[in-house]
């Protein structure tokens, strides 16, 4: 059985309950803020993830100086390194060749290609024609090769003042030692590069002669059918039926309170005279006995009885009530099987009328599929036939395709000859610049590998060199360190001598660049305009050209067939006309591939997706128990109030209320009157509501006037007679 609320002991009276302490703002800004830096602390190690890749590493190390707190280190993989410092040294070369190379784009750009003899117009028989003046020179670009001299660089700069170098010592300090040979700067016997080659000795064929004319149209049968006989209508409803969705009344009150009543009155009927012949005997035998009435020996009896009575009398009231509840259920579920009894026949009646609408919809609908297969069998004969003739159309243009396509795959295979001649020129070439760059790079390695010996025997007389001095260096450290101020202030004025040439030096690499930047704009310019030169010729040729075919009245269609042919054998000049510009466009690739050299491939970490570490929200959580606590102090201030309001509601109304002990359950006592008499939470014997009141036998020993018994011998208070105050 449930506990009556509050499970404490109820405070009623003058003092009322405490409300909360309300949340200190600074404490709870200050634990917010620190909990928010340690948050993103700790988001920052959780993302600082080192990486290991074939090309190098990324590496995080504590750094109390960063401002982060870590520094991130890049190192690459030896061969990387080995890569960068190749590069660089290639870079430095290809500086050096880069000048030679812009002579050699120079003398490309202005050797101007000779332009292909375009066919221009045709006679009606396809016979090439000269109309009139054709544009066939538009001049070549003049481009810029050179830049101007930007200034000097500055390769040296006061040093600002001697350092500090003698100390006192009698030893020397070994200051030079054997390099280990000379390093190579040059590399010799290297064949020159082959910059031209034949186009091949094969002319290109450009015209293939006068083809048959084309169909162009053909018969076609009669009209599609675009509609049919739709048949009788489709029903789109039918007749539905209403279901039940309630029991109709289902308040049964009357006829469990008759029942109980009933059940009731037959057990008073019987327990009445049994308890008025007990009581009788009761006062008989203590009579006989010679006890008096005000003796405690008679309350004792009289007590009994009325406890027994009172049981027996308690025992028929709930079995009324309980065979009056089942009375209740009983015809509840009468009514309920009535209502789904009609139900599931309206849902019968529903699907019999869904089938027979369904049926009706079948048979309109096989109708109208008789009419749409008799529409499609006709439009199918007018296609077939369409089909054919369409078919013999088609089949006399394959006829005459297939007479051009076989004088142009004769064509085709001429100028294939000449192709594949310039092409194995071209080859040739190739190969004879691989071997050039083979043997150069044989001679660069032989070199390098030169170098290499040499670097090694110096850093080994390096190191020896080096172990000496450090023996020197031991002696003479607290020497250097006394010196070392008077040269950090030298020093000082040294970087900032060398910072100035620097600034010099940028200042006039970026004039550099600036420079070239503007030669390549007026570069660009000028082939745009050469470009625009030519466009315009192309367009005054085919002017020309469409103006002589329509004064010549040709048929549209052997025109289109002449125009083909021509424009196949311009399309084999302008693929002369290209080869000969990708031979003068060779030096001007060679410079670009030297300007963009390979790049080394620097190490970078894994794709993943960040660490997010939400911030503890000490805030929204000292809120939420604010609120929980101020809830329940509301609660309580408004359970006090409502108990106590009813409580003072019975004494005002001079309410007359059961207050007998026997006839309450889960009684908890909260408070005190003034008087002495408790104040106690119960529920009664027949509900599970909360009340708030007094017990009627404590009220007996106070204030018995206010007790009256009833007539089923149950005790009950009038609460106007009560004072109402409350300790």
């Amino acid at each position: 059985m449930p506990s009556l609320q509050p499970s404490g002991d109820l405070v009623i009276g003058k003092s009322t309950p405490a409300p909360p302490t309300p949340i200190d703002p600074v404490a709870t800004a200050n634990a917010q803020s620190a909990a928010n830096i340690n948050t993103a602390t700790q988001q920052q190690k959780l993302n600082l993830i080192n990486s290991q890749t074939p090309y190098g590493s990324i590496t995080y190390n504590q750094d109390p100086n960063s401002p982060g707190g870590y520094t991130q280190n890049v190192s690459l993989s030896a061969d990387q390194q080995q890569m960068y410092n190749s590069l660089t040294n290639a870079q430095k070369l290809a500086l050096g060749l880069t000048q030679d190379q812009i002579g050699r784009v120079q003398s490309a750009l202005e050797s101007n290609p000779t332009s292909p003899n375009l066919q221009m117009s045709l006679d009606y028989h396809g016979n090439p024609i000269n109309p009139g003046q054709i544009v066939s020179n538009i001049g070549a670009p003049q481009l810029n090769g050179t830049i101007g001299n930007a200034g000097s660089q500055i390769t040296g700069f006061s040093g600002s003042g001697p350092l500090q170098t003698g100390i006192n010592t009698n030893q020397q300090f070994q200051t030079s030692f054997d390099k280990g040979g000379n390093v190579g700067t040059s590399i010799g016997g290297v064949d020159p590069i082959t910059k031209s080659f034949s186009p091949g000795s094969s002319s290109i064929t450009s015209s293939i002669g006068q083809q048959p004319s084309i169909t162009g149209s053909y018969n076609t049968p009669g009209g599609l059918q675009s509609s049919i006989n739709t048949g009788a209508p489709l029903q789109s409803s039918f007749q539905n039926t209403s279901l039940q969705s309630a029991v109709g009344p289902t308040d049964f009150t009357q006829d469990r309170n008759a029942v109980s009543d009933s059940v009731w009155q037959q057990a008073v009927s019987r327990l009445d005279p049994q308890y008025g012949k007990a009581q009788n005997q009761l006062d008989v035998r203590l009579a006989n006995q010679g006890i008096g009435i005000n003796s405690a020996a008679y309350g004792n009896a009289q007590d009994v009885l009325g406890r027994q009575k009172n049981d027996a009398y308690n025992q028929a009231l709930y079995s009324a009530i309980q065979q009056g509840a089942n009375e209740q259920n009983t015809l509840f579920n009468q009514k309920l099987q009535q209502g789904q009894f009609a139900n599931q026949a309206a849902g019968q009646q529903y699907a019999q009328n869904q089938g027979l609408a369904q049926f009706g919809n079948d048979a309109a609908l096989a109708d109208f599929n008789r009419n749409l297969q008799a529409g499609q069998f006709g439009n199918q004969a007018q296609q077939q036939a369409y089909t054919q003739a369409q078919q013999g159309a088609q089949f006399q243009n394959q006829a005459q395709q297939q007479g051009y396509e076989q004088a142009m795959g004769a064509a085709d295979l001429q100028n294939a000859a000449a192709a594949q001649q310039f092409a194995q020129n071209q080859n040739l070439a190739q190969f004879q610049n691989q071997a050039q760059q083979q043997g150069y790079q044989q001679a660069l390695g032989t070199a390098q590998f030169g170098n290499e010996a040499q670097a090694q025997k110096f850093g080994e007389n390096q190191t020896l060199a080096q172990f000496g001095n450090d023996a020197l260096s031991q002696d003479t450290t607290r020497q250097i360190a006394a010196m070392q101020a008077a040269n950090a202030a030298q020093g000082q004025q040294f970087s900032q001598n060398q910072a100035q040439a620097q600034f010099a030096n940028q200042a006039q690499a970026q004039q550099f660049s600036q420079e070239q930047a503007r030669q390549q704009a007026q570069n660009q310019a000028a082939l745009q305009q050469w470009q625009m030169a030519y466009a315009n010729g192309q367009f005054q040729n085919a002017a020309q050209a469409q103006q002589y075919a329509q004064a010549l009245g040709m048929d549209q269609n052997a025109f289109n067939q002449a125009l083909q042919t021509a424009q196949f054998g311009n399309t084999a000049q302008n693929q002369n006309f290209a080869n000969q510009l990708q031979a003068s466009n060779l030096p001007i690739n060679q410079l670009i591939g030297l300007l963009g050299l390979g790049q080394v491939q620097l190490p970078s970490g894994p794709g993943y997706t960040p660490t997010q570490v939400a911030p503890t929200d000490i805030l929204g959580a000292q809120s939420l128990a604010a609120q929980q606590q101020q809830n329940a102090y509301n609660s309580q201030m408004q359970q006090n109030n409502s108990l106590l309001s009813g409580l003072f509601g019975l004494g005002s109304a001079g309410i007359m209320a059961f207050s007998d002990e026997r006839l309450k359950r889960d009684v908890k006592k909260v408070g005190a009157r003034p008087d002495g008499l408790g104040v106690y939470l119960f529920r009664y014997l027949w509900d599970q509501a909360v009340h708030l009141g007094v017990m009627a036998q404590e009220v007996l020993w106070v204030k018995p006037e206010a007790v009256v018994r009833d007539a089923s011998g149950f005790l009950a208070v009038d609460y106007g007679k009560l004072e109402m105050g409350i300790a």
